[in-house]
């Protein structure tokens, strides 16, 4: 039996500029640090996800922003699964 996670992988691939893209259409770009990796997600991209989170997976208002943090840390996942 599958559930809303399987395959979230497949959601994500990585931009020539090394910056992430989400199905979605959000990108986060990844900065550098001294032994780790933040994301910062590109602002224009935000009102996307947003729809995204809405229309298609049917995310409830009171819950956006924590699905909007799980999709964040994806990215880190996804990051560090498929490195340059």
């Amino acid at each position: 039996m599958t559930n809303k996670r399987y395959k979230w992988q497949a959601n994500w691939e990585r931009l020539p500029d090394g910056s992430l893209r989400h199905i979605s259409g959000l990108v986060m770009r990844p900065e550098l640090g001294d032994g780790f990796t933040d994301f910062r997600a590109v602002p224009a991209t935000l009102p996307a996800l947003t729809k995204w989170l809405v229309d298609v997976r049917r995310t409830a208002a009171h819950d956006l922003q924590n699905a909007a943090q799980r999709i964040a840390r994806e990215a880190g996942e996804w990051h560090q699964s498929k490195p340059h």
